[in-house]
């Protein structure tokens, strides 16, 4: 195993991009904001999953990656969907909810419902289930190597967005027929294995790839000019893009030329964030969330039902905060660091939601050996 340290870059991009997410989740988000973070924030994640892929681990014991992979994202998932579903299991043994529904939404929770009237409340979950098709669909490929295991999942993925957009039988389907958010895998093929195609196979000790792969002995200029380029292209594709990415819900457009201004928007987007996490100084609470983002996925819907409602409750008009609306943003990120931060520290229970539920028997055994 490689010595090499683990390059923070990846969490610090990984921590920006799940804050933004968050934002993205926000009430009162103004049209252009969201449409902003739209382009970048889930391409970015999506890209550096694809990044930090270990083709090697996947080619010598491909059942025991997989198992590894679903332990660290559809275990998590499940526990944190059963957390959720607690108060609805309660109102359904008193009869205040009916049975036909509570079992809908009990399958869309354990199969990754990315529609919000399908599960409870865990809506975000089903980046988690789609991210462990994408595991098995790159460890099937991991003999091509890298390159061609990159190109040609990105390749798969442009092919299912062509063939699936503008008619909506692909979008809207019940969740039982699509278990493990299996109908939004294909459209995030795409950053995936743009991502996969990018790191080489070289894992979370990659070194910032392509030509965000800054040296000390860079020049100023090379850095000014790509993100001034970078940064023009992403505002006049996101300006210009009728259609806003969707990656839960499989739409990226309904005509060719949308399609088209949306993927340029997705990965110069992308590009931009890399960039401009380069350039800032490592920062230890931002890679810290970077490790620790599956609570925040899982009960950022939570959190934001509960500061919608306690604000409402408060005498505050939420459709009405206008610029302010990134104070409840910033309100609910606070509350979802604050509950990562009290799981990372319950033990078993904390290994479970971070997606590490090895993690403490691994070091008992070592103790004992």
């Amino acid at each position: 195993m490689s010595s090499a340290p683990r390059n923070p870059t990846i969490d610090m991009c990984r921590g920006i991009g799940i804050a933004l997410v968050v934002f993205s989740h926000a009430w009162a988000l103004p049209d252009p904001v969201y449409r902003a973070i739209y382009s970048m924030a889930f391409p970015a994640f999506l890209l550096r999953a694809g990044l930090v892929f270990q083709p090697s681990r996947a080619v010598a014991a491909p059942a025991s990656h997989l198992w590894g992979k679903f332990m660290r994202l559809v275990v998590p998932a499940w526990g944190m969907g059963l957390v959720l579903a607690v108060p609805y299991i309660v109102a359904w043994a008193l009869g205040r909810f009916p049975d036909d529904e509570f079992a809908m939404r009990f399958v869309g929770t354990m199969t990754g419902s990315a529609i919000n009237e399908w599960n409870f409340l865990s809506t975000p979950l089903w980046s988690l289930f789609c991210l462990f098709w994408l595991d098995v669909a790159a460890t099937a490929l991991a003999r091509l190597g890298p390159s061609v295991a990159g190109a040609l999942m990105t390749g798969v993925g442009l092919v299912w967005i062509v063939f699936t957009q503008g008619g909506g039988t692909w979008s809207d389907v019940n969740p039982v027929e699509w278990p493990f958010s299996l109908r939004n895998v294909g459209c995030a093929m795409v950053f995936y294995g743009a991502g996969l195609w990018l790191g080489g196979g070289k894992g979370p000790r990659a070194a910032a790839v392509g030509p965000m792969q800054f040296t000390p002995a860079s020049l100023t200029m090379r850095r000014a000019l790509l993100l001034v380029v970078t940064l023009a292209v992403w505002v006049l594709a996101v300006r210009h893009a009728p259609d806003v990415l969707n990656v839960s819900r499989n739409r990226i457009g309904t005509t060719p030329m949308a399609m088209a201004m949306t993927l340029l928007a997705a990965f110069a987007g992308t590009a931009l964030l890399w960039q401009v996490v380069v350039l800032l100084p490592t920062s230890r609470a931002v890679v810290w969330l970077g490790t620790h983002t599956l609570p925040v996925f899982g009960f950022n819907y939570l959190v934001n039902k509960i500061v919608f409602e306690t604000a409402t409750r408060a005498g505050v008009e939420v459709a009405r905060l206008g610029n302010w609306w990134w104070v409840l943003a910033l309100i609910e990120l606070a509350l979802l660091c604050a509950i990562a931060w009290v799981l990372d520290r319950m033990g078993p229970i904390g290994d479970l939601f971070n997606g590490r539920p090895l993690k403490r028997v691994g070091r008992e055994k070592a103790r004992m050996a």
